[in-house]
């Protein structure tokens, strides 16, 4: 996680995942497909995309986006103020301890 800039999740189908909050606490956006409850995880263009399916155009679409806008979008930051909206409070915390 730690060397990625993207975390890419191109499920068929789900419920929740994990690694998207675990992808959070490494302040990563994520590109996820629009299966299960992962939606309602992401804020489009603020802490990843969600895409309709998994096909590859859609996701390198996806991608290329957020490395040529990591610059202009704060993904950091939208990505903190929503796991503190999502009730995460101490994931920050964590993570910045696992880094060190």
């Amino acid at each position: 996680f730690k060397a990625a800039d993207v975390v890419c999740l191109p499920y068929y189908t789900a419920t929740q995942s994990g690694i998207v909050m675990m992808a959070y606490g490494f302040r990563k956006p994520v590109v996820v497909t629009n299966t299960g409850g992962l939606k309602e995880l992401v804020d489009e263009n603020s802490t990843g995309h969600v895409i309709e399916n998994n096909s590859a155009p859609l996701i390198a679409k996806a991608v290329t986006d957020i490395l040529q806008n990591k610059q202009a979008i704060n993904f950091s930051k939208n990505i903190d103020d929503k796991v503190q909206a999502l009730g995460y409070k101490n994931l920050k915390r964590i993570f910045d301890t696992i880094l060190e």
